[in-house]
């Protein structure tokens, strides 16, 4: 009888061993975002093409140079268009260079904009293969429109979707992020519009879900970045690893 009790003991043992061993398939591990990740998601956050911040320097500035009227509704300070397939939605105020302000621009005369911007839309593309679901706004502030040399200032927030498909690993981010644009310098006869100087300050801040060998959900990651402008399209930028990377802030081209 004793020795039958020890056999069942070791049994119940042995099955509750394999229990405790055995990991349920859809169980999640956190992963960190490697830095191909994170340069990945830098390059859609900033660069114009994919709609990021760049985009909005790009359209104040070109408003700035050309004027109100070429855009939709000329009569209005607030306006809804499409370019390529990011939808603006612009609310425009216009000063002198005393500061007054103006029913509407006035070349040689308006010599600063308060632009607020929210930019909509959605794109993919196949090099890098990526989604994406465009919800951001920016605040800002251009000076020195009569000098030819715009002084651009000021904060924009990105609550975007990304997805970025990869051979291995794919990875979809809902980010939260928010930048400070501070002393852009841009020449207005330039084209395209490049900063010649002032810097960006990223905060970038999101929760990811990346599925591969192993599957990560819901992770939130944060880290910044400044980056500093010296009048060509690509810039560098420095990982929270130390790592750097070149950025094309029109294309997202990265090396």
């Amino acid at each position: 009888m004793k020795s039958r009790l020890i056999v069942l003991i070791s049994l119940l043992l042995l099955v509750y061993g394999c229990d405790k061993k055995t990991t349920a398939p859809d169980e999640t591990t956190e992963i960190e975002l490697s830095d191909t990740e994170q340069i990945d998601i830098v390059a859609a956050e900033i660069a114009a093409d994919n709609g990021g911040i760049m985009a909005d320097v790009a359209m104040a500035s070109a408003i700035s140079s050309e004027g109100y009227g070429n855009l939709a509704k000329s009569s209005s300070c607030d306006t809804t268009f499409t370019k390529g397939w990011i939808t603006y939605s612009l609310s425009l105020a216009f000063y002198t260079a005393q500061n007054l302000e103006q029913n509407w621009y006035i070349p040689t005369i308006t010599d600063k904009i308060v632009y607020n911007g929210l930019l909509n839309g959605q794109h993919s593309t196949q090099n890098p293969q990526q989604e994406i679901s465009l919800n951001k706004g920016a605040s800002l502030v251009i000076t020195g429109i009569i000098s030819n040399i715009l002084a651009i200032n000021g904060t924009a927030t990105n609550n975007s979707y990304y997805k970025f498909s990869g051979i291995r690993t794919d990875l979809e981010t809902q980010v939260q992020s928010s930048y400070m644009v501070t002393d852009l310098v841009i020449d207005q006869n330039t084209s395209p519009y490049i900063p010649q100087d002032g810097k960006l300050e990223c905060s970038f801040h999101g929760t990811y879900t990346k599925e591969g060998v192993i599957k990560a959900k819901d992770v939130e990651y944060t880290f910044t970045t400044t980056i500093e402008f010296n009048g060509g399209t690509q810039v560098k930028v420095t990982l929270p690893s130390g790592n750097q990377f070149t950025l094309d802030i029109m294309t997202g081209d990265i090396s």
